[in-house]
């Protein structure tokens, strides 16, 4: 605390700042978890649970294939080499469509 904080306290005769109170309420409400579209409803539903749990899978096994076929990549020569280049572009991509599609069930959409 300030010399200046001390001060303002002993003029105002408050040992308890109203400030400092109210800032202390504002953080606690910033901190305070708000309820989004993930806890709200496709943790609830059945179908939206497994759905979400399907697109977690399928980045799993994306990650998983898309590095396997580019160390196989590496290894190999000729065909079977851009052969696992061009499978580790398309689990790439399958896995960055599973991302954005799990997005649509953990953001909430506004209405418009």
């Amino acid at each position: 605390m300030t010399c200046c904080d001390r001060r303002f306290q002993r003029s105002s005769g408050d040992s308890n700042c109203r400030f400092l109170q109210f800032t202390w309420q504002l953080l606690h409400l910033a901190t305070v978890p708000q309820l989004d579209r993930l806890s709200r409803h496709t943790q609830q539903c059945g179908s939206c649970r497994q759905a979400y749990q399907r697109t977690q899978q399928v980045q799993t096994m994306g990650w998983g294939s898309a590095v396997g076929l580019l160390a196989l990549g590496v290894v190999t020569e000729g065909a079977v080499q851009w052969a696992c280049v061009l499978g580790f572009v398309l689990a790439a991509g399958i896995v960055g469509l599973a991302a954005k599609l799990k997005t649509h069930f953990e953001q909430t959409r506004s209405r418009s």
